[in-house]
């Protein structure tokens, strides 16, 4: 349960949690993901402040929201489980 949960990772529950796209099962999957590599991309500024903007409506940080966006996608090609 989320409630158990403390520190950082209670945080990022809580964020997945209250979006409509993920069940209780996609919650803890993605939110134990170990947050081990990086990657860095150059966008357009226009790019950027729509993706802010994007995430700060889904009340998340960019980073985040980026990676929300990544996981889905991955998810709908058959790349991730």
């Amino acid at each position: 349960m989320v409630e158990h949960l403390v520190g950082p990772l209670a945080f990022v529950c809580k964020r997945v949690q209250s979006a409509p796209v993920y069940n209780e099962c996609q919650l803890h999957s993605i939110a134990l993901m170990p947050k081990t590599s990086a990657i860095s991309v150059r966008v357009s500024d226009d790019v950027k402040a729509a993706a802010e903007k994007a995430a700060a409506a889904d009340r998340r940080p960019l980073a985040s929201y980026v990676e929300k966006l990544l996981v889905e996608h991955l998810k709908a090609k058959g790349y991730l489980k």
